[in-house]
């Protein structure tokens, strides 16, 4: 399904920012996989005055830390199916993916302090799956063994092993 709305809108030529905007599969299938795999282990921030967190009283000058990949796979946030892959929840917008929760999406951090390579990314992404789109049909290798490991980001071990075929 993605292949063939980036099919529908850039042709052969190359992708165009106003394309880009447009592709609502691949901008699920991005958002799913940070969801899952984020480039960023964990937000820490430091609470400057005492605040109320649910039961919990935090006071003013001490460390919080969210570990986003245990935020990212919790049930009570994704849904039973939140160890999966599963891009449709991501189908009314990042607002509504999270059972209404619009902070609970945290690849890149968020607020004033969010990384502001954020769009950066997500459209370098898109941009380049688009174009492997355009060519080429994608299958994962047979001796792909799934094994991520941290390395200041989620990195997949042994590379990830992936057969292009020529469309």
């Amino acid at each position: 399904m993605a292949r063939k709305t980036v099919v529908q809108i850039f042709g052969q030529e190359k992708p165009t920012a106003e394309g880009i905007a447009r592709l609502k599969i691949l901008t699920m299938i991005v958002y799913e996989a940070l969801r899952l795999y984020s480039p960023v282990l964990s937000v820490t921030r430091r609470v400057h005055r005492t605040i109320k967190l649910g039961k919990y009283e935090i006071p003013a000058n001490v460390q919080v830390s969210i570990p986003t990949l245990a935020q990212h796979r919790n049930p009570e946030i994704w849904g039973k199916d939140a160890h999966m892959f599963k891009p449709d929840r991501f189908a009314e917008g990042l607002a509504n993916a999270a059972n209404g929760n619009s902070t609970a999406f945290l690849p890149f951090a968020a607020g004033p302090r969010s990384c502001v390579g954020n769009n950066f990314a997500v459209n370098e992404a898109k941009i380049t799956l688009s174009m492997i789109l355009q060519r080429y049909r994608l299958a994962l290798s047979p001796n792909y063994v799934h094994a991520p490991y941290q390395f200041l980001t989620i990195q997949p071990q042994h590379g990830v092993q992936i057969i292009l075929r020529l469309l």
